[in-house]
């Protein structure tokens, strides 16, 4: 008789969504795909692996078929799980190299890891066993254990400050606010026995200063995996093509040389030194960073050399970045064959499905890491990654037709009829310096609210500006992310001078007071178009021939409506709020933009 076996190993949110620095959301991800690695090779390895296939992002739970030879199925599944706790402790200790064990370090990591699995006999129907062993481990959740911490002193342990990363834990390894001297014990920054301070001579990458960790949080901030670069940090992402274009100039311009020279009078250079405000005393002290050479003079080479140079050419030294977010509609309904014309065939379809799902994957990953950004996760339905603010429309349209081709179509023969595969995105558009956990959060919601349009296959972009001022659209994808390229045009028109920005705040200053209109729709729509085409044709580019202005005024009209589909007004406003913030932040297309890489 055959068995599969589902197991899952969580905590996914502190794992990789708990973060204060780029690198602790990379670090998260990649520690969940290395154990749930670890997990599959335990249980079997790939060619017994159902779903999802072995790629560099791996999701948090996996399918297999149990090998013939394993009798103890009881046994068989306890082997899977001590080899993941064992791995886990294994990467705990290498973390610790270099530092003294504090008390308490190995209680945090073995109570860290959430791990279920079901193991279940494969019946007459594949998918009815799915279904079981689905039910099983929800129900093991529901109902899951915990130990109290009992490490400090022979009492309660646990009490006191709290990790900077995830709110939850004793901090357990600590580092003073320069110039502060604080003792271990009975210190605002410290409140556990046998703690470990970081001293000063180790690089501010292992904790800032006035930062605390626990055991969990430090394994994070410590992790390197072999042959992985540093992951760029949020300056790096908004400053990604203008630092490009000084990088291409290293033969033939003096910037270029003034860029390296500029970067190598700092010791730990940060991206947020090609910044103004980065060129401080107080900043230079808070990062634990020194220079060799006098800040007024380095303040100059920075103003002249590389932003007024990169200015010249159609950059800018941009503050704002974005994340964007994604992952597959209903996937539970799919991977349970709801959709399926014919539910014998799922463990087909799955199998298809998760070659489908690697592909995409894979796919995504490369569109995004050429000079657009740089992928956090991208596990086939799920993907996290920070994008320049120059291309983060390009590459949500991009993906949504990479996945369209890649999954959908694949697995149409499949499908019951009007049934898609599809994904619903989440972006957000902050401040360099905008903490890192308040913006994905705000992504993670916006990647929500697109999931609440009734037929799903959507995204939604949010803006938190340096002002404290916000704004959130929602919009559909539409066929070949149609509406992704509407808004592209929209911009593209306002940075060139096709139409002016004062039809915007025209427009909704007019409107604000129609919200609530209580008259027919019809009668809206038409006092609705008639106005924008009134505003657009008054914001229209002066030099225009009149045949030229009637025919882009009417175009302009045309597609602003189908982006408005007289759905909610105010989201309607808050697109064109948002189009307008990306015409003021964005390079100019002319001088900054490439051809869109190819991506098979």
């Amino acid at each position: 008789m055959k068995f599969l076996l589902l197991f899952t190993l969580g905590p996914v949110q502190s794992f990789i969504a708990q973060a204060r620095k780029t690198h602790d959301l990379y670090a998260g991800s990649r520690l969940l795909s290395e154990l749930i690695k670890t997990a599959i090779d335990t249980a079997g390895g790939e060619k017994q692996l159902i779903f999802p296939k072995i790629g560099a992002a791996m999701p948090n739970r996996f399918l297999i078929e149990v090998p013939e030879k394993e009798t103890n199925l009881e046994a068989y599944g306890q082997k899977v799980e001590r080899a993941v706790r064992a791995k886990w402790n294994q990467i705990a200790q290498v973390a610790l190299t270099g530092f003294k064990k504090p008390v308490g370090f190995d209680e945090q990591i073995e109570q860290h890891l959430e791990i279920f699995w079901a193991i279940e006999p494969l019946g007459n129907k594949f998918e009815d066993t799915v279904k079981h062993l689905d039910k099983q481990v929800t129900a093991m959740k529901n109902i899951r254990s915990f130990s109290q911490y009992n490490w400090q002193n022979n009492a309660v342990g646990e009490r006191g400050r709290k990790c900077s990363l995830d709110g939850q834990r004793n901090v357990q390894f600590y580092r003073s606010k320069v110039g502060q001297k604080l003792q271990a014990i009975n210190s605002p920054l410290y409140s556990t026995e046998g703690g470990v301070c970081i001293k000063d001579d180790f690089k501010p990458d292992v904790l800032q200063p006035g930062e605390g960790l626990s055991a969990v949080g430090f394994v994070k901030r410590r992790y390197r995996p072999e042959n992985t670069p540093e992951f760029e940090s949020t300056a790096e992402i908004a400053l990604l093509d203008a630092l490009n274009f000084l990088q291409d100039k290293i033969n033939n311009v003096v910037s270029s040389i003034r860029l390296h020279e500029y970067k190598n009078a700092f010791d730990n250079f940060n991206a947020q030194l090609f910044y103004e405000e980065g060129l401080s005393e107080q900043f230079l002290q808070k990062q634990g960073i020194t220079c060799n050479r006098p800040l007024d003079e380095l303040s100059t080479i920075r103003k002249i050399y590389l932003e007024d140079f990169a200015r010249e050419n159609g950059f800018r030294f941009q503050k704002y970045y974005a994340i964007l977010t994604f992952d597959g509609d209903d996937m539970g309904k799919w991977l349970s064959g709801k959709y399926l014309i014919d539910t014998s065939k799922l463990r087909e379809f799955q199998e298809k499905f998760a070659d489908c799902l690697a592909n995409f994957a894979q796919a995504a990953k490369k569109r995004l890491d050429n000079q657009s950004g740089q992928t956090v996760y991208a596990g086939g339905d799920d993907f996290l990654g920070f994008v320049n603010l120059n291309h983060i429309l390009p590459v949500l349209r991009k993906l949504r037709q990479l996945f369209e081709a890649k999954v959908h179509l694949p697995l149409l023969p499949y499908m019951q009829e009007n049934k898609r595969i599809s994904f619903s995105a989440g972006i957000c558009m902050a401040h360099y310096k905008e903490p890192l956990s308040l913006v994905l959060q705000e992504a993670k919601n916006a990647q929500k609210k697109a999931k609440e349009l009734k037929t799903k296959d959507a995204f939604a972009i949010s803006v938190i500006k340096g002002s404290g001022e916000s704004h959130l659209t929602v919009l559909p994808f539409e066929t070949g992310a149609k509406n992704v390229e509407r808004l592209e045009k929209l911009i593209k028109a306002l940075i060139e001078g096709g139409f002016s920005n004062s039809f915007i705040s025209a427009m909704h200053r007019e409107f604000a007071r129609l919200l609530d209109f209580k008259g027919g729709l019809l009668l809206f729509e038409e006092m609705f178009r008639n106005e924008l085409k009134r505003l657009l044709n008054r914001a229209a580019n002066k030099s225009w021939s009149k045949e030229t202005k009637s025919h882009n005024v009417e175009d302009a009209t045309n597609e602003l409506l189908e982006l408005y589909g007289f759905q909610s007004t105010e989201n309607f406003f808050h697109m064109l709020h948002i189009a307008d913030f990306l015409k003021r932040e964005m390079d100019e297309p002319k001088k900054s933009s490439k051809p869109e890489p190819q991506t098979t």
